[in-house]
């Protein structure tokens, strides 16, 4: 029956774990962000991307993460600007290079 008690301690976290399985919209700011990385060629290349969140400084780490998953390639510490108006959190980043 370890499988049995294995989903009984998974069910007791998720329980206790008021997010677990789903994120949380969390309503904040549009930054705009400029992330520096390099191409699997070594190329200095950057990736722009906007992202919402609460707090100005979680912005360039959540830049980063969001560039990386349209971009491959290691990034750098992102470059955010000042916030550009309130988000409601349902949609935490997008691209910008995909839409020009």
């Amino acid at each position: 029956m370890r499988f049995g008690h294995g989903m009984l301690i998974v069910a007791a976290l998720c329980a206790v774990l008021p997010a677990c399985g789903r994120s949380k919209a969390r309503p904040g700011q549009w930054f705009h962000c400029t992330c520096p990385y390099l191409t699997d060629y070594d190329d200095r290349a950057k990736h722009e991307v906007e992202v919402c969140v609460p707090t100005p400084q979680e912005a360039p780490k959540s830049a980063a993460q969001c560039a990386s998953q349209a971009q491959p390639g290691h990034f750098d510490p992102c470059d955010c600007r000042e916030p550009k108006g309130p988000c409601d959190g349902t949609v935490t980043c997008h691209s910008l290079e995909m839409t020009r």
